[in-house]
């Protein structure tokens, strides 16, 4: 067994240097995802079940950001409903299946959403693989414009094989999440910083051959509390973050107060109405006291501030070129531009 010391966010602080980018106001903070799919932020609300829902959707995109609907309505009736509230406006939006859900050539022709999601926790399955092939098949023959994510993964072997399946986004984490007990019931898990690090693109396995050329974009997906949190995952080599249970406190979130994990025991009493599987999401009571605007404004102003302490002036500075120093068991991250 290999046996490797793996980094979460508490455990790494970057490093400032000086620095010639003077004002916050200087900072680009956006992405380009492909296929057209521009943020001006990278951040992406989870499709979660209680917490995005067509008015965070529609808050999130007028920031610049995107959202992903869930797929855990109690009718197609009632998922369309919803659908149809977000696509009338106009929005960049995302929409997800499972591998039994909702028909992907019906959620691409009917709504042509800018991201479909195949939201299953567990990436190393085969069937998640053979559904990923299906999917991306399906946009390529028809030359569509929406991106494929896919996942959940935290080493390279898992990155390579969605990029071979053709995935354009990759969902990075297992056990992460806020409302997530994976780690806890399955013992499976590896440290996000780690995660990101293991699944980006790099020259050394691009020399080796390990990554092909479709070049699928690294998702940070769980645990994120602060925008610290986002700019230590960028800086490890994440494209862009998913954020679900902080979004829990937005007034357009559609909660009453108590948010839950997929995987959860209400989750799948509400929405299997069969026998309780694998216990894997907690649930908890909140506080919905805020808004989308002054989550995403907090956010967005400390990712750039930590830009001025590290001279960068975007998203592809932070993510250029990083070295690692130890000091006694606390890594310190420095930027090497």
């Amino acid at each position: 067994m290999d046996i490797h010391k793996g980094y979460d966010f508490d455990d790494v602080l970057l490093l400032p240097r000086a620095s010639s980018v003077n004002s916050r106001n200087d900072v680009d903070l956006s992405v380009d995802l492909g296929k057209g799919l521009k943020l001006r932020i990278p951040i992406i609300v989870s499709p979660m079940k209680g917490i995005v829902s067509p008015e965070l959707i529609t808050a999130i995109s007028d920031l610049g950001g995107i959202g992903i609907l869930h797929r855990f309505h109690k009718t197609y009736n009632e998922f369309k409903q919803d659908v149809d509230k977000i696509a009338r406006k106009g929005l960049r939006f995302g929409l997800s299946t499972g591998l039994d859900g909702y028909n992907h050539a019906d959620l691409l022709f009917d709504y042509s959403p800018d991201i479909i999601c195949i939201d299953v926790a567990n990436g190393y399955l085969d069937s998640v693989l053979r559904k990923c092939e299906e999917v991306a098949n399906f946009i390529s023959h028809h030359q569509l414009n929406t991106l494929l994510m896919v996942g959940n993964v935290v080493t390279q072997e898992g990155m390579k094989n969605f990029d071979k399946a053709g995935a354009d986004l990759v969902r990075v984490g297992i056990g992460g999440g806020g409302l997530c007990s994976t780690r806890n019931v399955t013992g499976i898990g590896c440290p996000q910083l780690t995660a990101i690090d293991n699944c980006k693109v790099n020259h050394r396995q691009l020399r080796n051959g390990l990554i092909p050329s479709h070049n699928c974009k690294v998702i940070s997906d769980g645990g994120i509390r602060s925008s610290g949190d986002i700019v230590k995952a960028l800086a490890f080599g994440a494209d862009a973050v998913m954020i679900g249970s902080l979004f829990g406190h937005a007034k357009e979130a559609s909660n009453n107060g108590i948010i839950y994990g997929m995987a959860s025991r209400k989750l799948q009493e509400e929405y299997y109405h069969g026998p309780i599987k694998s216990i894997e999401g907690i649930e908890k009571s909140i506080e919905k006291n805020t808004t989308v605007l002054d989550i995403v404004s907090e956010l967005e102003w400390g990712i750039r501030s930590a830009c001025t302490y590290l001279n960068c002036s975007n998203i592809k500075d932070i993510q250029t070129g990083i070295s690692c120093t130890t000091v006694g068991d606390n890594p310190i991250k420095e930027l090497m531009l």
